[in-house]
């Protein structure tokens, strides 16, 4: 290979390189909050963890957070005593409702594990298809926030991060 050819190439490989380290860090830093083309708050019915049946038509002008998590769902677990902080609060305008995808035996040892003080409902199949329905695939832990309208104005895929939304809440609140 002659010199030139080889600084051209060495000065290629350098740019494809610096471009991929770019790509993986623009990845690493999007926010895991983001506001989203508006969806409509979707009604549904679903099992309480003590054996009632909730429907959604309950809501009425009240911001929501809706969480999907399972008990396995180590990342779940992590976040729920940020959520039980929140509803400790004590805010009417505010709505916080779990769906868990499991079942309800298990579900009940977690919630007195840890002394769940919000809506805790069973979703097992219909809160995958819950979810589907917002456009998710089914990776837990989803979390969805809606403003009193009823529209959806963030989408949090995995772990909350709670500055990110205390800051959306702020907004709608």
């Amino acid at each position: 290979m002659t010199r030139p050819a080889g600084i051209v190439l060495g000065a290629l490989v350098a740019l494809i390189l610096g471009g991929g380290l770019f790509l993986i860090k623009s990845i690493d830093d999007r926010p895991t909050t983001t506001p989203t083309p508006p969806l409509r708050w979707i009604d549904f019915e679903l099992p309480t963890s003590h054996g009632s049946t909730w429907s959604s038509a309950a809501i009425e002008n009240q911001v929501v957070i809706l969480n999907f998590w399972a008990p396995w769902c180590l990342p779940c677990r992590i976040e729920i005593p940020y959520l039980i902080e929140i509803q400790m609060r004590g805010n009417p305008a505010l709505v916080i409702i779990g769906i868990a995808i499991d079942q309800r035996e298990a579900v009940r040892r977690f919630e007195d594990e840890v002394g769940l003080n919000y809506l805790s409902l069973i979703g097992e199949t219909q809160g995958i298809e819950l979810m589907q329905r917002y456009g998710a695939s089914g990776a837990l832990p989803l979390t969805l926030v809606f403003d009193r309208a009823g529209e959806l104005r963030h989408r949090i895929l995995g772990s909350i991060k709670p500055t990110e939304l205390e800051r959306a809440l702020k907004q709608m609140l």
